[in-house]
């Protein structure tokens, strides 16, 4: 699955950049909410899910290039690390400490490339609709527990899942406001979504996969 994505983007790139008549080069900072969505589950297990699972806090950062087919029709590709991830909170007894609560900050990492199509309704609000690569590297785990008697711990993790596809597309969109600072340079706001195409695990049982809600925030510089 990896090379024929990859092969994909490259021939696109070549293609829109030949028509380019300009080319903007970016930066991008996105802080995000963050769920993985479940199906395939039985009754009790979606239950008892829904009752554990909040959203987690996650985010992505990297760079873009920008090149511009017309005055309001452009492409973006890009290439950054992100996360995707979630909060499990989980009470229970325990026979020595009494009743403690745990909760867990899971993370998933990976390298995102991005490439969507940008359209330019005036020269501050745009949208933008696209498809994205997610190369899987590895994942973490953050769990505090809260004992009865007021004291707490805290352990940390970080490994290479079994079973974890290498590669998982999702589907981006959002709207967006551009900001100018100077001739070349200008700040971009984009509330944007992402929602996985495809099961995060190799494993049909239970199908995993992504819904994201972010903040873009970018400086754009035009060569």
């Amino acid at each position: 699955m990896k090379k024929p994505l990859f092969s994909v983007i490259t021939v696109i790139a070549f293609v829109f950049g030949a028509q380019a008549q300009n080319v903007n080069l970016g930066i991008q900072f996105t802080p995000q909410v963050s769920k993985l969505t479940y199906s395939h589950l039985s009754e009790q297990m979606e239950e008892a899910y829904r009752e554990a699972s909040e959203t987690g806090l996650t985010y992505s950062l990297g760079s873009f290039v920008e090149l511009n087919l017309s005055k309001k029709l452009s492409v973006h590709i890009g290439a950054s690390y992100g996360q995707i991830g979630e909060k499990l909170i989980e009470t229970y007894e325990n026979n020595f400490q009494g009743k403690e609560k745990s909760t867990i900050d899971y993370k998933m990492h990976f390298v995102e490339l991005p490439l969507a199509v940008k359209y330019q309704f005036n020269k501050n609000i745009f949208i933008t609709a696209g498809t994205q690569g997610n190369y899987y590297l590895n994942s973490s785990n953050k769990v505090k527990t809260q004992y009865e008697n007021g004291s707490t711990d805290t352990q940390k993790t970080s490994d290479k899942e079994d079973g974890v596809e290498d590669l998982n597309l999702a589907i981006t969109g959002g709207i967006g406001f551009t900001i100018p600072i100077g001739e070349t340079l200008s700040f971009i706001i984009q509330p944007n979504v992402v929602y996985g195409l495809t099961n995060l695990y190799e494993s049909q049982e239970w199908d995993r996969r992504n819904l994201s809600y972010g903040l873009t925030t970018a400086l754009n510089f035009g060569l």
